[in-house]
């Protein structure tokens, strides 16, 4: 069994560790931030996602996952090293790599003078970031050159909410090496996950990512412009996404229409291959108007709001989910705080409610008042608007809705299906 240094404790860093750690792998997941690394050194999960808390208590009693704030230490003694850390978007829409820059050099402190180790990048970088950034710094730092130590991309494609699940069982692996001895030491660590493995080389690897996260967000924004022509036509937009789907070329899945898509991925990763493809000469006309629909998605859910409940002010609105969707407390890039800061322009008196997020949306926006529960939330509101798909919000009834002033439900994530919607409100969705 191999022992593993993951740097970075994001959603990437500590679904990777717990899942090569379940496979009997020695994993010490290392981090900055002194809060995130006394949680892992006593077993427990330094994010909230489902599932995280029970498997980190159980594989750090067995001594599989270890925590550090140092990274040269782990790295000496590690034989295959990831990088996880995050890469976030410059003003200009470009990766800022600051943070990989840094975990870098501190690894490659710890590659000096050592056997052949590996270093695997699993942060998301544009083509060409592995050679211009990652190389360089490891180098500058061993005293070595790229072939003394192994590379590898590796790309994630976790889904918030369900980072374990794609963690332990992933539909597919990427490896992009640099050099065969590479790859194969990455595959075989990968040998017992049974799904299709693609070798390539490492620029291919870092494209794979952006391409599919770009296709994917292109497939929400065109389910959203369906939907807001069909809401114009009075059409019902799932039939017309159900019947478009039975086409065997056309895949039903992101074809959901709702007030835009969020998170740390889509719309970051959009604008650096954006920014990359403007730097190269080429306007990505499709990928700037993907971009462009999803920034006013959420003007449609305050547009059936304004519809019902004219006018806004000094009316109090109800705001049902704040993370960016259900089953995360990530409020980056969340709908939420775009609609919440247009129901404020317009007088209204927000009140939010979230499962998980509301201390991580607090600290991201001021303005809005907090519920410690849902029915907190709905109590006297004129209206409500579901932004996040959490299941306790599609177990909401009549009881529930009787403590709003106006039962007036604008449905952001399709909560239920025409037949189930709960009895005495005046409901609207997006298309």
């Amino acid at each position: 069994m191999a022992r593993i240094a993951v740097i970075g404790m994001g959603y990437t860093g500590l679904g990777t560790s717990i899942a090569l750690a379940k496979r009997g792998h020695t994993v010490t997941c290392v981090d900055t931030n002194p809060e995130k690394v006394t949680l892992l050194s006593k077993g427990r999960s330094p994010l909230f996602e489902p599932g995280f808390s029970g498997e980190i208590a159980a594989l750090s009693r067995r001594h599989r996952l270890i925590a550090s704030i140092d990274t040269p230490a782990p790295v000496r003694d590690a034989d295959i090293i990831f990088l996880s850390v995050g890469t976030p978007s410059q003003p200009d829409g470009s990766l800022d790599t600051t943070q990989l820059g840094a975990a870098c050099l501190s690894v490659g402190e710890g590659l000096r003078g050592r056997r052949r180790q590996l270093v695997v990048v699993k942060s998301t970088v544009v083509p060409g970031t592995t050679e211009s950034v990652v190389i360089p710094a490891l180098e500058s730092k061993s005293s070595l050159h790229a072939g003394d130590f192994g590379v590898c991309v590796n790309p994630e494609f976790l889904r918030e909410g369900h980072a374990l699940e794609d963690s332990l069982r992933p539909s597919h692996i990427v490896i992009g090496e640099r050099d065969r001895a590479s790859g194969n030491a990455l595959l075989r660590i990968y040998a017992g996950f049974a799904c299709p493995k693609v070798r390539t080389s490492v620029r291919i690897a870092e494209a794979v990512k952006y391409a599919t996260n770009a296709f994917l967000a292109t497939k929400v924004t065109f389910a959203n412009e369906l939907a807001n022509i069909c809401t114009r036509l009075g059409l019902d937009v799932d039939e017309v996404l159900r019947g478009m789907s039975l086409d065997p070329r056309i895949n039903p899945r992101h074809l959901v229409p709702g007030v835009g898509f969020g998170g740390s991925c889509f719309p970051k990763d959009l604008r650096a291959l954006v920014s990359l493809s403007r730097g190269v000469g080429y306007e990505p006309f499709l990928l700037t108007t993907t971009l462009s629909v999803n920034e006013r998605q959420h003007m449609e859910a305050v547009r059936l709001l304004e519809n019902e409940l004219r006018p806004l002010s000094g009316k109090r609105v109800a705001i049902l989910g704040l993370a960016f969707k259900g089953g995360t407390d990530d409020v980056r890039e969340s709908k939420a705080l775009a609609v919440a800061s247009e129901l404020l322009l317009r007088g209204a008196h927000v009140v939010g409610y979230d499962p998980k997020a509301a201390a991580n949306f607090t600290k991201a926006f001021r303005g809005v008042e907090i519920a410690a529960t849902v029915e907190d939330a709905l109590r006297g509101s004129d209206a409500c608007i579901i932004q996040a798909a959490w299941p306790e919000f599609s177990r909401l009834g009549p009881k529930q809705f009787a403590l709003m002033q106006t039962p007036i439900v604008i449905d952001g994530r399709r909560t239920w299906t025409p037949r189930r919607v709960p009895k005495g409100i005046r409901y609207r969705r997006i298309g």
